[in-house]
């Protein structure tokens, strides 16, 4: 029997929400490549919240522009996060065999340069190139929304699926070189002026992060090897691969449900940056630097809301009208100056004594203004 839809998409908008309230201190640390596995992983997760709800129960090619988007989407995704694991395993590893103890802003700036070429030029080169073997525009699965259409013949077997594998391989070669310097450097990480912001404890948590993406990102990338090599097609021609490009094949959920091998890779693809945002919130949304982040953040919220609705009511003279003078009172649009008595109803009935209690205080402010006592806001 098959989950709910509504529980797949309340996981992908968690997700989307710990990758962006972590966002800002890691950015603040020039952790690059965190920066762009988060970035990902949250847009990752957003693109399969929209799907999700927007094709819930239905098929229907109803955002085709928006379609195009997301697949295209998706195939950097494809490459983007093992990428993004890659620039943190490649980052930790200059740390811990940097030789000096002192790290100039410049080196700083041509470390994040590279791992920007890394965690966002690969996944634009993937999306281009992925055009030569793109048969047609795009599929719709019901409850899953837009998927990628691909040609299986040898050209996708280089351009989309081997590429995850060789970048999952050079990620656990820095991630294995790494464990070894961090068992050598344990107690020095403190000592480089450059990286203040680095700890122990954070550096094992990047170590475990990267980690644990490439044990995900290898065995993942070459099982999805081993299906495409399955259905591999021979190529034929330019013409022959964009023959009915424009197509759109929609498919009910009992078809695409009914092939067990279709199912588990449809939702193993699902899932797996779901399980990325959460694996990243886990090592790093409980830390102590995180929690003061939060409360930061509350405090900012709620400081800005506060004084938002002071200036709210400052311009809008909307002082309650029983504290304000008899005289302000007089000049409030919608009350007469020269009522002596207010009846509010109700659904048509009449309050007697919220009637009288408005009376009383309009002949007290008149008495008021005769003596020549202006009244107290």
């Amino acid at each position: 029997m098959a989950y709910p839809n509504a529980l797949f998409s309340t996981f992908t908008f968690i997700g989307f929400l710990m990758c962006m309230v972590t966002f800002p201190l890691q950015l603040e640390a020039w952790n690059s490549g965190t920066c762009v596995f988060m970035v990902w992983a949250a847009l990752g997760c957003l693109n399969q919240f929209i799907n999700s709800i927007v094709w819930n129960h239905n098929y229907v090619n109803r955002a085709p522009i928006w379609c195009d988007i997301s697949t295209k989407f998706m195939i950097g995704l494809n490459v983007a996060m093992p990428a993004a694991a890659l620039c943190i395993a490649r980052r930790l590893y200059h740390i811990s065999t940097l030789q000096s103890i002192t790290v100039t802003r410049a080196a700083k700036r041509r470390h994040v340069i590279v791992d920007l070429l890394i965690g966002l030029g690969l996944p634009v080169v993937e999306m281009v190139l992925h055009y030569i073997v793109q048969g047609h525009r795009f599929d719709i699965l019901e409850d899953v929304g837009c998927v990628t259409s691909t040609y299986l013949s040898w050209p996708s077997f280089v351009i989309v699926s081997l590429p995850p594998v060789i970048i999952g391989l050079i990620s656990s070669i820095y991630a294995v070189l790494n464990i070894i310097q961090f068992r050598k450097l344990r107690n020095q990480i403190n000592d480089f002026a450059g990286y203040k912001n680095l700890t122990t404890t954070r550096y094992f948590h990047f170590i475990c992060l990267s980690s644990v993406d490439i044990i995900f990102t290898v065995p993942l990338s070459a099982y999805n090897l081993s299906n495409d090599v399955r259905h591999i097609r021979p190529w034929v021609s330019w013409a022959d691969t964009k023959w009915g490009f424009s197509n759109v094949y929609t498919v009910p959920s009992v078809i695409w449900r009914s092939n067990p091998t279709t199912l588990r890779v449809i939702e193993i693809n699902r899932w797996v940056v779901v399980l990325c945002a959460f694996v990243f919130f886990g090592f790093f949304g409980f830390t102590a630097q995180s929690r003061e982040g939060y409360l930061l953040c509350i405090k900012v919220i709620t400081g800005r809301a506060n004084a938002l609705t002071s200036k709210v009511i400052r311009q809008g003279n909307l002082t309650p009208i029983l504290f304000q003078s008899a005289r302000n009172r007089h000049n409030v649009p919608g009350i007469p100056s020269n009522d002596t008595s207010i009846s509010l109803s109700t659904s048509g009935h009449h309050s007697t004594g919220e009637a009288k209690y408005f009376e009383s205080d309009s002949i007290a402010a008149k008495d008021e203004e005769k003596n020549g006592i202006t009244g107290l806001g």
